[in-house]
C-alpha cells in the first residue's frame, strides 16, 4: 500500500523533498490505515535508519504526509490481490488457515506472471 502511494505521488508531482522522506511519509500513511493502533512516527523514522530523530525531522515527515494526502485527494483505498483473497476466504463456508491464504497468494502471483497481455503491442 505504501508503495502504491509512493508511485502515485511521484506520478503526480515532481519531488522537491528527499525520496526517503516521501517514502517514510507514505509508509506512515499506510500504517495508519492498516495498523491498530498505528505505530508512532518515531518507529517509522527509526526503521528508516535515521540515528538521531530531531523535531525538524518529525515535522518534515508530517508536512509531507499532508502534502501527499492533498496530492492524492485523500483517495487512499486501493484494492489489491490480498484484499480479494481475504474477502473470498472469509466467504468460504469452512474455516481457513494462513497456509491456505499463502497458497492462494502464490497461485495468483504465478498466474499474473505467466499470462500474456490481451493486447498486441504496436511498434
Amino acid at each position: 500500500l505504501a508503495l502504491n502511494y509512493f508511485d502515485r505521488v511521484l506520478a503526480i508531482i515532481s519531488p522537491a523533498a528527499n525520496l526517503v522522506d516521501i517514502a517514510m511519509a507514505c509508509l506512515f500513511i499506510a500504517a495508519k490505515l492498516n495498523e491498530s493502533p498505528p505505530p508512532p512516527i518515531h518507529n517509522i523514522l527509526i526503521a528508516s535508519g535515521i540515528s538521531t530523530i530531531t523535531p525538524s525531522e518529525i515535522s518534515s515527515v508530517l508536512a509531507l504526509e499532508k502534502a501527499i494526502l492533498r496530492a492524492l485527494k485523500w483517495d487512499l483505498v486501493r484494492h489489491t490481490d490480498a484484499t480479494y483473497i481475504a474477502r473470498i476466504l472469509r466467504a468460504l463456508p469452512f474455516p481457513t488457515d494462513p497456509a491456505l491464504e499463502r497458497k492462494c497468494h502464490c497461485i495468483l502471483k504465478l498466474n499474473l506472471t505467466h499470462t500474456s497481455p490481451p493486447w498486441t503491442p504496436t511498434p
